[in-house]
């Protein structure tokens, strides 16, 4: 990873899956503009946002508990972010994520983790693997459906993760924005 290069946030590595020039005029030009979407996400997000107290970032969670908006970091990985929920099943430990809007549809029409979703459960297992604390399964909760979605967390979507964090890392210190997204709906938001 270039040295030169802050942590990648995780909700940008988000952005690069779902847009790279999305990402590219958040992250490195940083362009924001607050719209009725991000509000609305923000309050979902206000059940999970008061952070769990933990003396020195001690991230031991005992049976059936659960911690909030944990903050995590990776020099390693070059990546940092804030988990909504870690909850300890009794069965392991599970991630939970929380959106606004809705899940995707498979081609059997069962609801579905979006990619840029599932990816940044996997990027968050990641962090917190480095910190010892092993993740056996993972969820989002979608509010529009009021239904939470699994995230199977495969070998296949960390080394995706991985890869696409690479990727955003070399579009960040390449000073060059990608070109808008063509025959896709979401170029006209950009």
């Amino acid at each position: 990873m270039n040295q030169e290069l802050p942590l990648m946030p995780v909700r940008r590595l988000h952005n690069y899956f779902y847009c790279p020039r999305l990402f590219y005029l958040q992250w490195v030009e940083d362009l924001f503009v607050e719209n009725a979407d991000t509000t609305s996400g923000s309050a979902i997000h206000k059940r999970v946002d008061d952070p769990s107290h933990l003396r020195d970032q001690d991230l031991e969670i005992t049976e059936r508990a659960s911690l909030r908006s944990v903050a995590v970091h990776s020099e390693k990985l070059g990546l940092t972010g804030v988990v909504d929920l870690i909850e300890d099943t009794g069965n392991g430990r599970m991630l939970l994520d929380y959106k606004r809007g809705a899940p995707r549809r498979d081609d059997d029409g069962n609801l579905a983790a979006k990619e840029n979703d599932a990816a940044q459960l996997a990027s968050y297992a990641l962090l917190l693997r480095e910190e010892g604390i092993e993740i056996t399964r993972a969820a989002i909760y979608y509010a529009a459906e009021k239904k939470r979605v699994a995230v199977p967390l495969t070998e296949a979507l960390f080394e995706k993760t991985r890869a696409s964090l690479r990727e955003a890392q070399a579009v960040a210190t390449s000073g060059v924005c990608p070109p808008p997204l063509r025959n896709d709906p979401r170029w006209l938001l950009i």
